[in-house]
């Protein structure tokens, strides 16, 4: 039993239990202050509920919870707190057997956790960081308590979680003693390692005058009748007068490497009272030589710095900032993370010899400073990057496209997307993003690569291999909002939000349809300060070549809708811009910029130099599952906008957008007068390669999503929408997923090759609202016309070609006669692109459409039986070279007549006929093998067919 019980509650605590210091075998009730932590209940006259659960003893350090009572979104009546007073709430637990269970193991009960919210879960009241509210559990024996200052976690040592106070302040703490089935003896209290007070009471208080600065450790023991002791810790340090001083001219904030092989470390922080660096430099210790210096030009702009020396090169040195004494931060600026939960999930593989976290010493993500002697081997200096309208994007979440998910994979990769062609990839997030498994649209830190996907000099590797391949690497990245381990969030939070006070952070998003994570004010001089540092990092340190920038329609401070003309934002998009090429110019400037299209905003900003997304999938999709609805592809062109310059860049998938072969296969269309299924697999594949000849032969840039030239066919909601996805190299070996990348590696150098695909002085005219759609280009080079039809039925169109004369097909290489008069059949999902020109001749069987022939130059011949084997129907497709009768006759595999039909006499080009598996008394047939003669006059010509049921 606990000696000393306690029925009056602490103040400033967001949890009082009864008894105050609870046992294993205590009957227990929690009390609930919701004035404390993050507020994030504050006020609040509703239902309250416990997520609660165990924290366990661990060998591994894992600190999971255990014994979760209820599910987040369950409201189970056991967890339901009862109102006290006002903001004051009580939750009875009773024995934790049996609130959590019986299976619980009591020898191994450390800690209650708990997460308090409202009915439905759209409020929630944790740490005022936004952690989990901890309570200790103790067991049989004797513990020394100090009650009064709470010291939750000394880390193995007092100054590592000192107290702090100034000269002329009194020190003052309660000393008790929990005695669990044993009885206490005495009380010891020691300074500094001398014994000060001692006491046979349960407890007692002890007060001392501060009368110098720097650091005072006191040690409390409890000792029991047995003799057995308990030993608890805490520290004093007492702040020395700040020193105001200018750092040196060259000092920016973050980590500064000096040409005397010091190191300056410098935090951007104003309003704060005082800093302490401390790290491996100090054993994690708070010590005087620490205390940073204080640098003030105006109060909102104030740099705590210090110099730190004796480091050596080529060594990891963790640390932190602690702020005001309460608050440890990594350096905003660091470019290595470490982290207490998420690095032990990363393979050895992935990042050799990355510095462990220093476990037991302090808490929360740290920085790293490491003196390097050597810079990266950069070997491209000569590397261009392609003009803009040239580029063909491959955008890829590493996580997703490689088991091994690291740059050194990846760069063995390089040979695949030079089979295929593209000149750009983009890699999505891999600055330090919170978790491992992640999209990367939670950034945490913006100048450390996360680790997830390798180390520093990996991705420096990998980036120099895309450019000695002519690559150019672009990355994703989020500064519209960060996360909130992130330090500068974290800084300046206050009543679960962002403060006043934040240099960088809105307290609240001012566009209220669409916010995420905490909202940069880029408004602030402070944000773009900030801003122009990342950007220009990357491009320096890491030679990237561009940025795509996420969610820029969020870069604002307007109130309301973020997705009307705003003239702030373009203002704010356009100087970063400017910053960036300033110290880059070639760098590409990239925005996801969901305004509202018609606004005139994003064509300013294209006249301005910037490239935008431009995002199609709706209408590539629907003509690829074969609905007219939806399906007209003309505002993938810029000039279809009304834009003056060719800065869209169009895609039929990205990592937000469902896959096209999913959507083929799921709701693709059907034909109700011939056998033709857009769900079936290979026609899927087809019906993609229908849709990449109408992509990617038009002037613009392009990007591809991953493995979307393979048909990826998992939908984006498999295992949630930014969950894992399968990741599907064997597609590779496929010989119809093969046939969709050749497909797509011969469009790809076909842009290449021809500048009518990418010249933006090419004349277009896009006629695509229909179920045919048709692609005119016209340039100094060649003239093109591309056809396709997207309907499950057979569509008559004319060619359009400005002149009779000689074209050509690209996909089978024939010449054709045309005149601008002639028309031609097109089979469901059928395309072609036909030019004055003739161009290289792609692998042949990439189609799975018949070659494209002029019909005055055809000779008599079956073009095409489709689909073949088939079960219900099948069309003929043939050519007559002139005016004849035509008979047809079908035959078994024995060799008798089971079907005769004749056709008439019929004029010279091409013609159709269906057969529906039936004989001549109109009964359906057998399933097998047959053979049809066609007669043209006394020629003929046969095929085999196969006939399923």
């Amino acid at each position: 039993m606990v000696s000393i019980i306690f029925s009056e509650f602490l103040t400033g605590q967001i949890i009082t239990p009864e008894p105050k210091n609870p046992t294993v075998t205590d009957s227990i009730q929690i009390y609930f202050d919701a004035t404390e932590g993050n507020q994030g209940l504050m006020d609040y006259a509703g239902e309250v509920y416990a997520h609660t659960g165990l924290i366990m003893k661990s060998s591994s350090g894992s600190s999971d919870w255990k014994n979760v009572i209820a599910d987040w979104d369950e409201n189970k009546t056991k967890a339901k707190l009862d109102s006290v007073d006002e903001n004051l709430w009580k939750l009875d637990i009773g024995h934790i057997k049996n609130y959590y269970g019986n299976s619980v193991d009591l020898e191994k009960v450390e800690r209650l956790a708990f997460v308090f919210r409202n009915s439905d879960g759209t409020k929630e009241a944790k740490t005022e960081e936004g952690g989990d509210i901890l309570q200790k559990i103790y067991h049989p024996g004797i513990h020394a308590i100090i009650d009064s200052p709470q010291v939750e976690n000394t880390f193995g040592h007092p100054m590592r979680n000192p107290i702090f106070k100034d000269i002329g302040d009194t020190i003052k703490y309660n000393v008790e003693t929990a005695a669990v089935d044993t009885e206490n003896d005495s009380l010891f209290i020691l300074k500094n390692g001398n014994t000060i007070q001692k006491s046979s009471k349960d407890s007692f208080v002890y007060k001392e005058k501060i009368e110098s600065s720097g650091a005072q450790e006191f040690t409390a023991i409890a000792q029991d009748t047995a003799g057995l002791r308990d030993t608890t810790y805490f520290g004093v340090m007492v702040n020395p007068e700040p020193t105001q001083q200018a750092p040196p001219a060259e000092v920016k904030p973050g980590i500064n490497y000096m040409d005397d092989g010091s190191v300056v470390l410098a935090l951007f922080a104003p309003y704060k009272e005082f800093v302490y660096a401390i790290g491996a430099f100090s054993d994690w210790k708070v010590k005087g030589q620490y205390f940073m210096k204080e640098y003030s030009p105006t109060t909102d702009s104030t740099i705590y710095w210090i110099r730190v020396e004796g480091l050596e090169s080529n060594e990891y040195y963790g640390f932190q900032y602690l702020i005001n004494g309460e608050k440890r931060i990594a350096d905003p600026y660091t470019e290595l993370i470490l982290d207490p939960n998420n690095d032990k999930y990363i393979e050895k593989s992935t990042f050799p010899n990355l510095p462990s976290y220093p476990q037991g010493k302090t808490e929360k993500l740290a920085g790293v400073i490491y003196k390097k002697t050597t810079e990266f081997n950069w070997t491209d200096e000569n590397y261009q990057p392609p003009a803009k309208e040239n580029l063909v994007i491959y955008e890829c979440l590493l996580r997703d496209f490689i088991a091994e998910h690291n740059y050194e994979t990846l760069r063995d990769t390089l040979s695949y997307f030079k089979r295929l062609g593209i000149n750009a990839i983009e890699l999505m997030p891999i600055n330090e993003f919170e978790g491992n498994l992640s999209w990367g649209y939670n950034p945490s830190f913006y100048f450390a690569p996360d680790k997830y996907y390798g180390s520093p000099s990996s991705l420096k590797k990998f980036i120099n291999a895309c450019h000695e391949n002519n690559i150019a690497v672009l990355m994703d990245i989020v500064l519209n909002h960060a996360y909130s381990s992130n330090s500068m969030v974290r800084m300046y939070w206050e009543n679960g939000q962002p403060s006043q006070t934040s240099p960088w952070f809105n307290q609240t998003a001012p566009h209220t349809d669409f916010s995420w994570g905490y909202d940069f004010d880029h408004q602030s001089k402070h944000t773009q300060a900030f801003v122009n540092r990342v950007n220009n990092y990357w491009v320096n340190e890491f030679h990237i070549d561009g940025y795509r920038f996420d969610f820029t329609r969020g870069f604002t401070n307007k109130q309301g809708s973020s997705g009307e003309y705003d003239a702030s934002r373009i203002n704010i998009l356009k100087r970063m811009s400017n910053q960036i090429w300033q110290n880059d110019s070639t760098t590409y400037v990239i925005l996801e910029h969901l305004v509202d299209e018609n606004s005139g905003e994003m064509e300013k900003l294209a006249d301005h130099g910037i490239l935008l997304w431009g995002n199609l999938n709706h209408s590539y999709t629907q003509l690829s599952m074969g609905y007219q609805d939806g399906s007209d592809i003309s505002w993938g062109y810029y000039d279809t906008r009304g834009w003056e310059k060719p800065n869209l860049i169009t895609y039929m998938e990205s990592h937000d957008e469902e896959r096209m072969m999913y959507k083929n296969i799921t709701w693709g269309n059907k034909s109700k007068e011939i056998d033709y299924n857009v769900q079936n697999e290979q026609t899927a594949l087809n019906r993609v390669k229908l849709a990449a000849t109408l992509f990617f032969t038009y002037p613009g840039p392009k990007m591809i999503w991953q493995f979307e030239e393979l048909g990826y066919d998992i939908s984006i909601e498999e295992n949630g929408r930014t969950g894992v996805k399968p990741i599907k190299w064997e597609y590779y070996d496929d010989v119809d997923r093969k046939k969709l990348f050749k497909t797509f590696q011969s469009l790809i150098k076909l842009r290449k090759n021809n500048s009518v695909f990418t010249n933006p002085a090419t004349n277009v005219k896009m006629d695509t609202d229909g179920l045919v759609k048709k692609i005119k280009l016209s340039g100094k080079s060649a003239s093109v016309i591309v056809i396709g039809n997207i309907d499950v039925n057979p569509q008559t169109v004319s060619y359009g070609v400005p002149y009779g004369g000689t074209w050509y097909e690209f996909f089978s290489g024939d010449s054709l006669k045309l005149n601008s008069t002639d028309s031609t059949t097109l089979s469901p999902g059928e395309y072609h692109i036909i030019s004055n020109k003739k161009f290289f001749e792609p692998d042949t069987g990439l189609t799975e459409i018949r070659r494209e022939k002029n019909t005055k130059i055809e000779k008599f011949k079956i073009n095409k039986i489709y689909p073949n084997p088939f079960n219900s129907t099948t069309q003929i497709e043939y050519n007559l070279k002139k005016s004849s009768q035509v008979r047809l006759k079908i035959y078994n595999i024995k060799g008798r007549e089971i079907y005769a039909e004749e056709l008439g006499k019929k004029a010279p080009g091409q013609h159709y006929f269906r057969w529906q598996g039936k004989n001549n008394r109109n009964m359906t047939v057998s399933a097998g093998i047959y053979f049809l003669m066609l007669y043209q006059g006394d020629d003929f010509t046969t095929q085999k067919l196969t006939f399923l049921k």
